[in-house]
């Protein structure tokens, strides 16, 4: 895809290719389409973003339970630290890095 001026990011089994516009990010889907084919792979072009959110989540979560062991309320994990815990302190979920991006380009901001 570097050969082809695309950027692409791997995450093991993974990869996205950053476009800048929708006619680049078209004809990137069209060279992984005929590179899948060719391979004798399997495309799954789902927004998977809610996934990797999660398991971002997940392990933060993971990361707080070893700091802070005490809960005296028993309370679980996701509701001791819901999903508005971690966007109050400045995460930005990829799904709303997402939405934003696509409305940009859209002009519908």
């Amino acid at each position: 895809m570097a050969e082809l001026g695309y950027e692409m990011v791997r995450y093991a089994d993974d990869f996205v290719i950053l476009c800048c516009c929708q006619e680049q990010a078209e004809s990137a889907l069209e060279e992984v389409k005929r590179f899948v084919t060719e391979a004798d792979l399997t495309l799954h072009p789902e927004n998977i973003f809610d996934k990797y959110d999660g398991m971002v989540r997940k392990r933060l979560r993971r990361q707080l339970l070893k700091r802070h062991r005490r809960n005296p309320q028993r309370l679980c994990r996701t509701h001791r630290w819901p999903n508005a815990y971690f966007t109050e302190r400045g995460y930005r979920s990829l799904r709303t890095a997402h939405s934003g991006y696509v409305q940009s380009l859209t002009g519908n901001h």
